[in-house]
């Protein structure tokens, strides 16, 4: 895994789909945001042009977030969810 922050440049793309999924997984648009943005998320290609990072919201939640790199600084994600404790 590397650490890269998506700058405040990058598109991150809502749809209703989107949106549906990540609330159905009581994750809000604004902690994938964080977790995009924070300069500790941790992220790593996973398949082809998919991305998932790994970091900390505001609050200290932990959730891995997979997104779709539509372009160079436009991503969409797909899913969030939270990391399982050990």
């Amino acid at each position: 895994m590397q650490t890269n922050t998506m700058s405040s440049s990058h598109v991150v793309e809502w749809d209703e789909r989107n949106l549906a999924h990540l609330l159905a997984g009581d994750v809000s648009p604004s902690e994938v945001d964080e977790v995009l943005h924070s300069p500790t998320s941790m992220r790593r290609r996973i398949a082809g042009n998919r991305r998932k990072y790994h970091g900390r919201t505001h609050a200290g939640r932990r959730l891995n977030v997979i997104v779709d790199v539509l372009g160079p600084n436009h991503v969409r994600p797909r899913t969030a969810r939270d990391v399982p404790r050990r």
